[in-house]
């Protein structure tokens, strides 16, 4: 069964549980639930290289309270009982310490406003089967599998483009940061980061453009990401995808507003980039809402006296990077998201393409060896060349 049908029947289970109405519920229960498997996963690995205490005390760790494998299982109301009455309350104000991990303090953020909407026992128990069995995490792959799985989930999500939220499309987050090309090194924010797509495919790129494998390198790659997201699902959403592109402690992604924080930055704050693609419309409070209607006659005079719709020659990574842009209407921006995905498809098409003619000409010069030898008659190579002209007309089109 492929993850994304998993997915697909876990849903349709969770919609026989009369506590979870509409997907944004279904997505909030699976994504808490993956979560923690996925800190789990997390565990597993770091125990098996080095001297390592979770911080998330036994009795809530994902392989104990989770196990389908147990000799004995708790009844329906149990399980409901325990992960109402002490894994939300235990997970919600897990303690602190100075000098402690910092995953304590993104676990704490991130179930501080996560429910279990769940209200029957049985359907939990068919969900979690579901997720042990049917949901791999132990490799990489695995986990980057999840990761694109997570965004078709918040593509296909209904209430998406409501209030201002829009999801940014692979594609786009992809020729943004191969166009700004951060570098080992360098910060890169993304003040309204959503589910965290900017910030992960910067991640992908540092990891793909390192040239050595030091610690110190893969730390200033840990070190990169910084998001603030000020609603809890996006925010949870945007953890797990940090984790799950190996950001092993991703505490630089804030559940905050912007819009509020702006005001309180100093020198402490600079990051070397921002990338972002900002909510359009929304509601925000009474005070932050004027507080940026009567400061924003600054931004209009400055586009106003600078916008001259001149094309700039050689363009610099620095110019590109200092250069206020505007972006365009979400109406706008789902025509080029389009456009982009458009041209992809016909790129995967020339892909697909090639590999069929590579693999028939690979076939084509062993029957010619073959031949050579005498092993073969030219019956072979005359039914191969007209497979590969017959390939080659159907997609002269190419």
């Amino acid at each position: 069964m492929s993850l994304t049908t998993t997915i697909k029947s876990i849903q349709d289970i969770m919609r026989k549980d009369v506590g979870v109405d509409g997907d944004a519920q279904r997505m909030s229960q699976l994504v808490w639930m993956l979560f923690l498997k996925i800190l789990d996963e997390q565990d597993k690995q770091m125990e098996a290289v080095k001297n390592y205490t979770s911080p998330i005390k036994e009795e809530f760790r994902w392989r104990n309270w989770a196990a389908v494998d147990k000799e004995e299982q708790p009844t329906d109301n149990q399980l409901i009982d325990f992960v109402n009455n002490h894994l939300f309350p235990g997970l919600k104000n897990i303690k602190t310490y100075q000098g402690d991990s910092k995953l304590r303090q993104v676990i704490q953020t991130v179930f501080e406003d996560a429910y279990n909407y769940m209200k029957s026992g049985s359907l939990l128990r068919q969900v979690i089967q579901k997720i042990e069995e049917d949901i791999p995490l132990k490799s990489f792959e695995d986990q980057k599998h999840l990761g694109d799985v997570y965004e078709k989930l918040l593509k296909d999500l209904q209430s998406a483009g409501n209030s201002g939220e829009f999801y940014t499309p692979r594609a786009v987050t992809e020729f943004v940061i191969d166009r700004i090309a951060p570098r080992i090194g360098e910060t890169i924010l993304d003040p309204a980061c959503g589910t965290g797509g900017f910030l992960a495919q910067a991640v992908d790129y540092l990891n793909k453009s390192k040239r050595e494998e030091g610690n110190e390198t893969l730390q200033k790659i840990q070190d990169a990401p910084r998001g603030i997201e000020k609603k809890p699902l996006p925010h949870m959403l945007a953890v797990t995808n940090m984790i799950l592109h190996g950001i092993k402690e991703p505490f630089h992604i804030q559940r905050k507003n912007t819009l509020e924080l702006y005001k309180d930055w100093n020198e402490d704050n600079k990051v070397d980039i921002v990338i972002t693609n900002p909510p359009f419309g929304g509601m925000e409070e009474e005070g932050i809402e004027n507080h940026l209607f009567n400061n924003s006659k600054i931004g209009r005079m400055y586009y106003k006296n600078h916008a001259t719709g001149i094309s700039i020659q050689n363009v610099s990574r620095q110019i590109l990077l200092n250069m206020p842009v505007p972006l365009p209407p979400l109406i706008e921006q789902k025509f080029i998201v389009q456009k982009i995905e458009n041209l992809l498809s016909l790129c995967d098409d020339l892909e697909r393409l090639l590999k069929q003619y590579n693999s028939i000409q690979e076939k084509l010069s062993i029957a010619l060896i073959e031949a050579i030898i005498g092993d073969q008659s030219e019956i072979k190579i005359t039914t191969l060349m007209k497979e590969l002209n017959k390939e080659t007309k159907k997609n002269l089109l190419f």
